[in-house]
């Protein structure tokens, strides 16, 4: 898993939030989860992001522009060395959280 917090890519041993963060404090948090197809190719990250922003209007968390949100998300994704990959964009008032793991298929389905 890589884990990106305001904008810094860190190891999820390094990645920590305060329990006195009122996301803990009070439940308050936004998020969006998307997936990548193919070549690293993120799934409408701009329909996504949009709604990000609607619902982190709704609670008053200020968001960085949408452009750095998205900058950020194409960054991780790029690091990461998996093509299908599932991206989670966790929004607290004190911090931008972006996380990605390996999204794996049934062949089944």
């Amino acid at each position: 898993m890589l884990i990106q917090i305001n904008g810094k890519l860190m190891p999820q041993s390094e990645a920590k939030i305060s329990i006195l963060s009122t996301a803990f404090l009070y439940g308050q948090g936004v998020f969006e989860t998307l997936r990548t197809y193919g070549n690293k190719q993120i799934f409408q990250p701009k329909l996504h992001l949009k709604r990000l922003a609607a619902s982190a209007k709704t609670l008053q968390i200020k968001l960085p522009p949408l452009k750095t949100i998205e900058q950020n998300l194409q960054t991780l994704v790029q690091k990461s060395p998996h093509n299908l990959q599932r991206l989670k964009i966790i929004a607290i008032p004190e911090h931008i959280i972006i996380t990605t793991i390996e999204l794996t298929e049934d062949p089944k389905l």
